[in-house]
């Protein structure tokens, strides 16, 4: 994961920050909106909040966890290897897609909540991450 934070950190348009137990991956777009990408140093996970400055209230987040999971992920390492392949791929769509937050309805309970979707280049997608 060093190695993609040392990446990341060349990249123009976006901010690092060293936090005591995570970084913290910050990825302006237009409209004001913030993609924050959280990355524990010790636990295999990956936040993601989109912020509204100037308050940085949260108004949309996912998570994703990645474990031993025999016929998956078979050992630790492969858990680590994965969350940084999907952590830098995660900030190079964002950096690359236009994105928007749209409002749909939940199948459960019919709530209705926010959507993060990506461009992908024909059509928007539900922005996903994560190998499960």
């Amino acid at each position: 994961m060093h190695d993609v934070i040392a990446r990341l950190r060349t990249r123009s348009g976006i901010q690092v920050v060293d936090l005591a137990s995570a970084w913290e991956i910050r990825v302006p777009k237009p409209g004001g909106m913030v993609f924050v990408v959280t990355v524990p140093h010790d636990v295999t996970e990956l936040f993601v909040d989109v912020r509204q400055p100037p308050t940085d209230q949260v108004i949309w987040s996912n998570w994703c966890d990645y474990y031993v999971l025999p016929g998956v992920i078979d050992t630790e390492a492969e858990a680590r290897a994965l969350l940084a392949r999907d952590t830098e791929d995660l900030v190079e769509r964002l950096l690359a897609s236009p994105v928007r937050l749209v409002e749909h309805r939940t199948t459960v309970f019919r709530r209705r909540r926010q959507r993060a979707e990506w461009w992908t280049g024909d059509e928007w997608r539900e922005v996903d991450f994560g190998v499960l």
